[in-house]
């Protein structure tokens, strides 16, 4: 009932750092001594924030900067209209 996920290693040594295997689709195995290859997830926070968390906060941002703007334009035209009438 823990939340450890299974088949990850979420700590690699220093000394065996070297025997990381990085597949075509960019997931990262590690060979331990009994055979079993498990998915290096040691670097699972940094490459999630590069990957998800980053993107979509520029997003956001974006979307943000454009519906301020779009006030912007809306508040200017209804006060140029403004102006003609006077």
């Amino acid at each position: 009932a823990g939340n450890k996920p299974h088949n990850r290693l979420i700590y690699i040594d220093e000394t065996r750092k070297n025997e990381v295997i990085t597949l075509e689709s960019g997931k990262k195995i590690v060979k331990l001594p009994n055979g079993q290859e498990v998915i290096d997830a040691s670097r699972f926070a940094w490459d999630r924030d590069a990957d998800v968390v980053i993107p979509s906060v520029k997003l956001a941002i974006q979307y943000k900067m454009l519906e301020d703007f779009y006030k912007l334009v809306k508040e200017d035209v209804k006060y140029q209209e403004n102006i003609r009438t006077l």
